[in-house]
């Protein structure tokens, strides 16, 4: 068994977790966003339009922001969006929900910058 070892220079959490270490959703128990390497649930993650938007770090989310604010600004209609978004691989709850997206974005934002 692999183990995996995370430390928060932060805070000074340490653990220890096994590979085969899975993260459910303590509500639906569907997989919840994590960390590739550590399975650890993303700090940066926020419920928007009854789905989690989440990032793995601020590049991650300034990416997520320009996609769908570009999407937003250049095309006409939700279908033109829809087109623009498909080639990112953007799923389409964030097509259809750009705004909210924003602003759930907005909040990660936030949160990252305070750490």
């Amino acid at each position: 068994m692999v183990r995996r070892r995370l430390h928060c220079a932060h805070c000074g959490l340490t653990r220890e977790l096994s590979y085969r270490y899975r993260i459910d959703s303590p509500v639906s128990g569907e997989p919840i966003p994590a960390d590739p390497h550590f399975r650890e649930p993303l700090w940066l993650q926020a419920p928007c339009a009854g789905n989690v938007v989440w990032a793995y770090n601020l590049a991650h989310l300034e990416a997520l922001e320009s996609h769908i604010r570009n999407a937003v600004a250049h095309a006409t209609g939700a279908s033109g969006r829809r087109e623009l978004l498909r080639r990112t691989n953007v799923p389409d709850w964030m097509v259809t929900n750009a705004h909210e997206v924003l602003g759930a974005l907005a909040v990660l934002r936030e949160r990252a910058l305070a750490t």
